[in-house]
């Protein structure tokens, strides 16, 4: 019995039979790419597309970071919305243990900020050295930010893992209108 080398055609037909067991919308280069790089580039067109074809918004890169992070990196308070009423969720972790709301604190947006939180970020969620987003912000100076977190009633006298309040590292950092905002507000 001699084996003959399949003809052309049969190839052809076991190729075209192969890529029809693929689903339509998979995503040949890592299947969360399209998502991703829609959010890091602001594409609102495309994860509005995805949104309403409900594909899945939560897969994240090499770094741990998912359209939601980049959204909030970008501080397109919009595109956070958006991801938000797609599934999108505010607890994924990236690489650096930071959540979406650390990045848009960092990036200093009150509009990203307010819109993670209305969609149920965690105000007291800590970075890896226990930094609250009050803290974040108050070193920073983002007085923005500051009055969004104690509009949504970030406690204010938290301490991180050195025993340091949004207070002490605002005066550290020597940023004054926080260091009235967070007076005001009942720090000590």
């Amino acid at each position: 019995m001699s084996l003959r080398s399949p003809s052309r055609s049969a190839l052809l037909l076991a190729g075209l039979l192969c890529l029809a067991a693929v689903p339509a919308r998979a995503d040949l280069t890592g299947g969360y790419y399209n998502t991703i790089k829609a959010a890091q580039t602001g594409d609102m067109e495309t994860l509005r597309q995805q949104v309403v074809r409900g594909e899945e918004l939560n897969h994240q890169d090499n770094d741990g970071k998912t359209a939601l992070t980049y959204a909030a990196i970008a501080g397109n308070g919009a595109m956070v919305k958006l991801l938000l009423q797609g599934g999108a969720r505010t607890t994924i972790r990236d690489g650096d243990d930071r959540l979406p709301l650390h990045w848009a604190v960092q990036k200093d947006n009150p509009e990203a900020v307010a819109a993670l939180l209305d969609g149920g970020a965690a105000i007291e969620a800590t970075d890896k050295r226990g930094t609250t987003p009050l803290m974040m912000a108050a070193t920073n100076g983002n007085l923005g930010v500051v009055r969004v977190l104690l509009a949504h009633h970030a406690k204010i006298d938290t301490r991180d893992y050195t025993g340091r309040s949004a207070l002490d590292m605002a005066t550290d950092a020597r940023q004054t209108l926080v260091v009235q905002a967070l007076k005001q507000a009942g720090a000590q």
